[in-house]
């Protein structure tokens, strides 16, 4: 399923951050634009520029298209929302520093990161359970092993080990994916129940 879509229904929701909520981080940043900076620094000049990049990035990182307007109106119409990242705490707020006003909408206990303690196990994706941990913190009994009974959407933006592990999870994963991603092979889903090119298709019935 793809394009405009109406969601009915919807239990609370887990949002992803990275390339979904604000702009992909600032590593693939260099990869993508310098593909060869890595062959002409030394480890160490290498990780000195990533550092740098990231500074400056997170200093003035925008939210992805709809992502602002889509998390207030569930905020303001009471959905439950989430946030389950791959990031380490004292990174999140990093990259989240710019944007105070928007990550407030997400409850404080309710932003799991990869060291959370809810997160005891710390296995990572594509395991699931990171979002299994961000669904308990709203309350919702849906266990710690895979395929859990989940009245959940879970938002993931590309097609990689977060979607995998929404889908493990036994969530409805809404994929908003790259375009490049997409186009590689149009037909198929990955397990996701609904496809979107942004978050600004994302239209809750509420």
């Amino acid at each position: 399923m793809s394009g405009n879509q109406e969601f009915s229904g919807s239990e609370y929701c887990i949002f992803d951050m990275d390339g979904l909520l604000i702009q992909h981080e600032a590593n693939q940043y260099i990869h993508g634009h310098y593909p060869d900076l890595a062959d002409k620094l030394s480890m160490d000049n290498f990780v000195a520029e990533r550092n740098r990049k990231q500074d400056e990035t997170f200093a003035k990182v925008q939210p992805m298209k709809g992502a602002v307007e889509l998390v207030k109106h569930l905020h303001g119409h009471n959905t439950p929302i989430t946030l389950a990242t791959s990031s380490r705490d004292a990174v999140f707020r990093f990259k989240s520093s710019n944007l105070a006003h928007f990550f407030d909408a997400f409850p404080a206990n309710s932003i799991i990161t990869a060291d959370s303690k809810e997160e005891p196990n710390g296995r990572g994706k594509p395991c699931p359970d990171i979002y299994l941990a961000a669904a308990r913190s709203l309350g919702r009994k849906v266990g710690y092993g895979e395929q859990s009974d989940i009245e959940a959407e879970r938002i993931e933006r590309s097609k990689g080990l977060g979607l995998e592990a929404g889908v493990r999870a036994g969530m409805d994963v809404i994929w908003v994916p790259d375009a490049e991603v997409r186009a590689a092979n149009p037909r198929e889903t990955y397990g996701a129940k609904v496809i979107l090119a942004s978050l600004s298709d994302f239209k809750p019935e509420l």
